[in-house]
């Protein structure tokens, strides 16, 4: 066998690997890839979920005076099943109207 046509057929085989190589990289990182596009996917969706559930509700009450209006926000809390409400707002004027945002 000639030498030249030895190394064409060595250079050949070497190109080859590597070529096979080069594919077989290819589908790992576009595996990679692909879990971490799935993750972050599932990541924001399961985050959006729990902001979703964790979101708080607001309530209005319009009253003759301040504590009667606390009063109504508290029952309205108690009816909605919140653990806990903060008053937002507040305007006096020939009415009472108290906001509260409710912790559930």
């Amino acid at each position: 066998m000639p030498v030249a046509l030895f190394f064409r057929q060595r250079a050949g085989h070497i190109l080859y690997a590597i070529t096979l190589q080069r594919a077989t990289l290819t589908k790992q990182l576009t595996k990679i890839m692909n879990m971490k596009t799935v993750s972050t996917i599932f990541s924001a969706a399961a985050l959006s979920l729990f902001a979703f559930t964790a979101s708080a509700h607001s309530v209005t009450a319009t009253s003759n005076t301040l504590d009667s209006a606390e009063a109504m926000i508290a029952k309205k809390a108690k009816e909605l099943n919140a653990t806990d409400y903060k008053i937002t707002s507040a305007h006096m004027g020939n009415k009472v109207t108290m906001s509260a945002v409710l912790d559930k």
